[in-house]
């Protein structure tokens, strides 16, 4: 929680400011919950003490930094017919010999997650917000203003923009008034969806530390498989594997993974762990890692919007997402279908939680859902069901660390094995469609239920080896 010292509200271009003997740090900081990227000096150590009103941005942060040099930086988001002009980012200089000193990123800090009467959980203080075709720009200025509400970013694709609004607002009362609005196409909370922890999990001692994995790294030209998930451990993946990376939860960090979940997602996908029936090794395919998910192990609604987009644009022809709620978004539903329409594969899981019921993004019918199989090839108790799931395929994932061995277990595991022979299809046949590849996933699945449709197809390493043919292996 932001120190409470500090009440901070932007608008547009101006900027009110309430601060009781604040240091300079919690004041970047309420900048950098605004989706700033705030980079400082170490030696920053003055406070400021004063109310500021509709101040010009540029100006405050004159008065509020004083005699530490800065610069900001700008961008424009599309508004109406034309952009609105918001700040991007402020660089903060220590004084002196401090000066010379690298810059630190200041990260926007932890958030309120609040809760709606029916359960779903969200960002505090913030909505999405989507507008009419040829609404009237002035009218959703006005709108804005009326809300206390700032745009920090906007999603390219969908158009959605993400708004700030004043601490402690009301968000239920203002979805309703915005429900009333004409010119307001959708508005929901920015929801919030926890990546799934393994089932279960043991970790064991290896007798001798395993022999490396011969992994070859992808070939030229091979389409890519993202992770939206909580990052990548560097270290735990060959470079050659990761095309791209990037950090959606706001503080802008080098590729890492402080939670470990999708650095296990990566090596599954990568061929770097074991599954029943299928051995380590082989070919690779590439990789784009998206931290969508901060320490706590949370991602929300807009963070995934920027997940869709980057994905997209990094050249990735599959998406898979080993994280759900029980929560539906129209503003999600409509993305994942319009990624879908643009031809991009996407797999989510199941859950875990042994319910008649599907997870969202799982839920969603652009989305492949994908359930745990045991080794047997039955569906895990812990696995989630309903008559809308895809797939089943090995819930089983055996990751070792030196002489270390992991056994995690989840709808999670199952996921990007998938996705990754979906995305060694596509390599092997580019001409191929998402409805091709897709189709031919679904024909080569083996079914163990011979009364019917009561247990999904199952994807396991035989129903591998009839999908790829004698490219299995790639």
């Amino acid at each position: 929680m932001l120190s409470a010292s500090v009440e901070l509200m932007l608008h547009g271009s101006t900027l009110t400011l309430q601060a009781r003997d604040a240091s300079l740090y919690d004041i970047l900081t309420a900048f950098a919950a605004y989706g700033i990227t705030v980079d400082a000096q170490p030696g920053i150590r003055s406070r400021f003490n004063g109310v500021l009103t509709e101040k010009g941005i540029d100006d405050a942060l004159d008065q509020i930094l004083q005699h530490h040099p800065h610069n900001t930086t700008w961008r424009e988001i599309p508004y109406g017919r034309g952009f609105l002009r918001v700040l991007s980012g402020i660089q903060v200089y220590a004084p002196g010999p401090a000066g010379q000193d690298p810059m630190q990123r200041i990260a926007p800090g932890p958030r309120r997650i609040l809760a709606l009467p029916t359960g779903e959980a969200y960002l505090a203080d913030e909505v999405l917000l989507g507008v009419r075709p040829g609404g009237d720009a002035e009218r959703f200025r006005r709108l804005l203003a009326n809300m206390g509400g700032q745009i920090i970013s906007a999603d390219s694709q969908t158009g959605i923009y993400r708004v700030r609004l004043p601490q402690n607002t009301n968000l239920p009362a203002l979805l309703n008034q915005l429900a009333q609005n004409d010119l307001i196409a959708v508005a929901e909370p920015n929801f919030v969806y926890p990546a799934l922890p393994p089932h279960g999990q043991e970790t064991l001692t290896a007798g001798s530390p395993a022999p490396p994995t011969a992994l070859r790294p992808p070939a030229p030209g091979h389409p890519a498989l993202a992770i939206i998930d909580s990052g990548l451990d560097p270290r735990r993946l060959p470079e050659d594997i990761l095309r791209a990376s990037r950090d959606v939860t706001g503080a802008n960090l080098p590729l890492e993974d402080p939670v470990g979940h999708g650095t296990h997602m990566a090596l599954i996908a990568a061929g770097l762990s074991a599954t029943p029936g299928h051995a380590p090794g082989g070919g690779a395919v590439p990789l784009v890692s998206i931290r969508g998910f901060d320490p706590d192990g949370n991602t929300h609604s807009f963070g995934i919007l920027e997940s869709l987009t980057f994905a997209a644009e990094s050249g990735a022809r599959v998406i898979s997402m080993s994280w759900g709620a029980y929560t539906e978004s129209a503003v999600l539903g409509h993305a994942f279908q319009q990624a879908a329409d643009q031809g991009l594969i996407l797999l989510a899981s199941a859950g875990n939680d042994g319910r008649n019921q599907l997870m969202f993004p799982a839920a969603y019918p652009s989305v492949l859902s994908v359930g745990a199989a045991a080794p047997n090839g039955t569906r895990e108790p812990y696995s989630n069901y309903a008559p809308g799931l895809d797939l089943l395929a090995p819930g089983t994932a055996l990751l070792t660390d030196g002489d270390l061995q992991t056994v995690l277990r989840g709808t999670s595991m199952a996921t990007p094995w998938v996705a990754a022979a979906l995305t060694a299809y596509l390599h092997q046949h580019p001409e191929a469609t998402a409805e091709d590849a897709v189709a031919q996933l679904r024909t080569a699945l083996r079914f163990t239920d011979s009364s019917g449709n009561e247990t999904p197809g199952l994807f396991d390493e035989e129903a591998r080896a009839r999908f790829l043919g004698s490219g299995a292996n790639d």
